[in-house]
Parts: C-alpha cells; structure tokens; sequence
C-alpha cells in the first residue's frame, strides 16, 4: 500500500511540475498582451514556483558572457559557506588575473586583495581579473574552478549550459540559456541570500579607479536589487536583473539584445509586466494542517502537513480575501497505526485553479507516536473492525 502511496504521489508531483522552470499553467495566463521585447532569447520566471510567466527561445544555447559570472560567485559562496576560504583571506593577484582582457576592476599584479573586495569587484565592476583571482584562490587554476562549476550545473539539474571559463570571455564549448541563468539566479538569491544586498551596490572604487554598476536597472526602480549584465560581440548585450515587491519576487533574463538601452528597456518591461499581472500566492501554514486518526499509539490522533511548502501564482484581481478560483482538496489516509515516525506519508494535497491542477504534495506527519499500551492496542483494534 504504501508503494503504490508513494507512486501516486511521484505521478501526482511530476503533473504539476513545480521546482523545474516549467512553463505557467494555462489556466493561470495572463489575457493581457506581452510587451514587445526586442532581443534573440528571454525569460520572466516568478522566484518562488519557479514558474516561466512567459519567454522567447529559452533553452536556446547562447553565449552568456559575463553573465556567466552569476555560476562563479553560486560556486564561491558555495565554498564560503562550507568553510573552504572566508571573506577576510587575502588573495595574491597572478599574471593571467591580471593581464585578462576585457572588464576589469584593475587589481595590481602581485598585490593582496580581500575576498570580499574581489567578489564586489565581480558583482559591481564585472572584473574578469577579480574572477580569475578567486578562482585560482577556490580551485587552484580557473580551469580546476570551472569543473566545479559544471558540478553545480548537474546538481542544478540544468539542461543548456556547460562553462569553460569563470569569466565569460568567448570559448568553444562555453554556454548557457536565458532559462538556465534565470534559474542559477534564482539559486543565488535563495540560496545565499546573505550575500545577495551587494549585487544593489550601484558603485565601487578599488585602486583609486571608481566604476558604476552595469546593471542600469538599479537607477530605475528602487524595487530592482541585481543581478548581473554580460555583452561580447557575438553575445550582444544581455542581463539577469531581479525585483521584489511585497512578497512577490521575479526574475528576467534578456540575451542578444542590440544596445545597452535595449537590454535594459526589455529587461524593465519583463518586470514591470510580471508585477503588473501576477501575485505571489501561498495558504497560510495553519490552515494546511489536518489531523488523521492514529491506532494502538500514545496519542489517538496527529497533525499532517505539506511535506514542500505550496506556491502559486496567480493573475491580479482574484478576490484578496478569498481567492474563490482557488481549490484546496485532500485525499489522506483513513487512520494510521503506530508506531508513526515524523515525516511519514500521509495522503495528498491538491490545488487547482478554474478545476486545473496546479500545485502539489505529499502530506507528512508532524511528529512521533508511540506504541501505546497493550490494552489501548487492543482496544483500537477492536474500534477498527468497527
């Protein structure tokens, strides 16, 4: 019984498709036109469902440029965390850091430089030398960082992109897509959120050379906090840019774009669009907890809940106080024997909107119970044939 629980849940769990970038539920979509976004791919991805509000060849293979640099600082603050290296150590600056071309936040060869300094340089100055020095600091070369790079890629479970180098500077073989980085934003801000309030920073200055934030974005809205810009040649002119208001966060990523003002206009109208149209929506906790009869326990009955945390989206004007296109259903378990461990299977929540399902999940114990007395067992068993 249990297997065949188990199975149902997994079918149940792969129909509403959440946690993948997937695309958002018909019934879910806007009637409102999209903007006109003039660039070669893009995305507008709401942070919480990881739903795709709308897009244009998203998992087409692009050259990210520096946005490949959103994967190196995942990977640095990665390390961070597990106590690899910490923002206090001093990092020597090589040749190759260096001399890189392209972007640079201008770091002296030889000279020592914070942790700290070196990942601002990367987020605020876009400094390929700062890249170049953290990765050899992480790895030991950039090439050693860069395979922990496409580690991160498998975990992330991403389907278009494969990185050569920490920097984004043209390689054969380097490459992502405008959903792929959509979703290693997302990561970056959920993940490390601690680290995130920098990529805000609209200026910074090292060896007495102050550059501004790319991400022109920043100046525009004071709800936009990041991300991250990118532009070669062949990549044209691309950028990850993020805002929150309330409780709703969404992501736009825009690749190929012909100018800086025109990565820039797309990128804002993405924005402006998903905030306009769509709202963050999650059941309060309390209302998701059901109880369910336990037999031959302790206690005669425990709490359930959602196993993962139900997240929707959902298009403005729904009722605040109700949502009354939203469904809430449940298929639980009849009674459970003990002993129950915290964590055990319990039945199913469904939510539907307009009778689509759109979310959901495994329900879950709250707690232990105990094997209760020989005589409350027996007791129970009696009440179960009855």
């Amino acid at each position: 019984m249990k297997k065949i629980q188990f199975i149902f849940i997994s079918l149940l769990l792969c129909v509403a498709n959440l946690g993948h970038a997937v695309n958002l539920p018909p019934s879910l979509t806007s009637q409102v036109p999209l903007p006109t976004i003039e660039a070669e791919s893009w995305v507008l991805l709401e942070s919480e469902t990881q739903w795709v509000l709308a897009e244009k060849n998203s998992d087409k293979r692009i050259e990210p440029a520096s946005l490949t640099k959103l994967m190196t600082l995942y990977v640095l603050f990665e390390l961070i965390e597990k106590g690899q290296f910490n923002l206090q150590d001093k990092v020597r600056i090589s040749e190759k850091a260096r001399y890189v071309e392209g972007s640079r936040m201008f770091a002296e060869l030889n000279s020592e430089i914070s942790v700290l300094d070196l990942l601002k340089g990367i987020i605020v100055q876009s400094g390929n030398d700062a890249s170049i020095a953290l990765a050899e600091h992480a790895a030991g070369s950039e090439e050693g960082f860069a395979v922990l790079m496409n580690d991160a890629v498998k975990r992330m479970q991403l389907k278009n992109s494969q990185f050569k180098n920490v920097s984004g500077l043209p390689a054969e073989g380097h490459y992502s897509s405008a959903r792929d980085i959509a979703l290693i934003s997302q990561a970056l801000i959920q993940d490390y959120g601690q680290y995130y309030p920098w990529f805000s920073v609209r200026e910074m200055t090292h060896n007495n050379i102050t550059q501004s934030n790319r991400n022109r974005l920043l100046l525009r809205a004071d709800w936009v906090d990041g991300l991250k810009t990118g532009h070669t040649e062949a990549a044209g002119y691309c950028l990850a840019a993020s805002g929150k208001q309330g409780d709703t966060r969404f992501i736009a990523v825009v690749t190929g774009a012909d100018s800086d003002k025109s990565r820039s206009n797309a990128t804002f109208s993405l924005l402006q669009y998903g905030f306009a149209n769509y709202e963050h929506y999650s059941p309060k906790a309390d209302d998701l907890i059901k109880k369910v009869r336990v037999y031959g326990g302790e206690q005669d009955s425990v709490d359930i809940k959602p196993s993962t945390p139900i997240h929707v989206v959902l298009p403005k004007g729904e009722s605040k106080s109700d949502y009354d296109n939203v469904s809430i259903n449940y298929r639980l378990d009849e009674f459970l024997s003990a002993p129950v461990n915290a964590g055990d299977n319990a039945g199913v929540i469904r939510v539907s909107y307009k009778d689509e399902l759109i979310a959901t999940s495994a329900m879950e114990t709250s707690n232990d119970i105990a094997l209760g007395s020989l005589i409350k067992r027996v007791k129970d068993s009696i009440k179960r044939l009855f």
